[in-house]
């Protein structure tokens, strides 16, 4: 209220002063002549404002507010935090035996496990219904993509789950948050060693692919600009020493990769 008031009174000030620079001017070219009532009328104008200036005073009226409604007071609730991270058992056995920056305790006792435990019992959870450790083979599935997913990670690749392209895993340069993924990756069992021969209906039955599932993966990789790797994993023998599975190095040492790239034919683009 009192600055509007001000800013009106300056606006006037502005006329008046413009007014009077104006008169000026045309007096001097001889255009109007002033008398000495003007001087006088203007003394008496200046002398005036001055007046309602210096007593001027502004009194605000007291604004009587409605009572507030007291709200009932409202109890403090704990928000929890939901926010957590998942792991896959490929992330989690990394983290742990690859980097060592990751320890998982038995939710009963509260204890580490050890490697050779944690190795056991994520293979056992890769089957559904989950295995019992006696029943273990060289091919597990947990196996065959820990394998995979420790090379590629030892390359320096970012290696994420490909479920959604209907592949093994996908491989980024930098990560999700960067860039796409430039490779899928399927992972294959491969029997090359002589003691699967004694087991050709293993084998086979693990080896074989129909030619439409192939072409599906390819297509599909295609279409969302990657390129489809095949990741063959030679299966070494069984272990014939008890107990030998307990040194974890020497036995993933006992698996070999083969990568073959694979991309889609069409006949427009590669005709010549």
């Amino acid at each position: 209220m009192r600055r509007r008031e001000e800013r009106k009174e300056f606006k006037r000030e502005r006329a008046r002063a413009e007014k009077e620079r104006r008169e000026k001017q045309l007096a001097e070219e001889g255009k109007i002549v002033k008398s000495p009532d003007d001087d006088q009328e203007k003394e008496q104008r200046d002398a005036a404002a001055a007046a309602s200036s210096s007593s001027k005073s502004i009194t605000f009226a007291t604004v009587e507010l409605p009572p507030r409604r007291r709200s009932p007071e409202r109890p403090i609730v704990e928000v929890e935090d939901l926010e957590h991270l998942q792991l896959t058992l490929e992330e989690s056995f990394f983290l742990s035996f690859g980097l060592g920056v990751l320890q998982i305790k038995d939710s009963k006792t509260d204890e580490i496990i050890p490697q050779k435990d944690l190795l056991s019992m994520f293979r056992c959870q890769s089957y559904f219904p989950p295995r019992t450790p006696d029943m273990l083979q060289p091919d597990d599935p947990f196996l065959l993509n820990y394998v995979v997913y420790h090379h590629f990670r030892s390359l320096g690749w970012v290696v994420k789950s490909g479920i959604k392209f209907a592949v093994d895993y996908l491989l980024y340069n930098r990560g999700p948050v960067f860039t796409h993924a430039e490779f899928a990756v399927l992972v294959l069992p491969a029997y090359s060693h002589p003691y699967w021969d004694n087991d050709r209906v293993r084998k086979e039955e693990r080896e074989k692919r129909p030619w439409h599932w192939l072409h599906c993966i390819n297509r599909v990789s295609s279409q969302v600009k990657k390129t489809l790797i095949l990741v063959y994993v030679e299966v070494p023998p069984p272990l014939a020493k008890v107990g030998a599975e307990d040194n974890v190095p020497k036995m993933l040492a006992r698996y070999k990769v083969r990568e073959v790239a694979l991309r889609r034919w069409l006949v427009s683009r590669n005709r010549d």
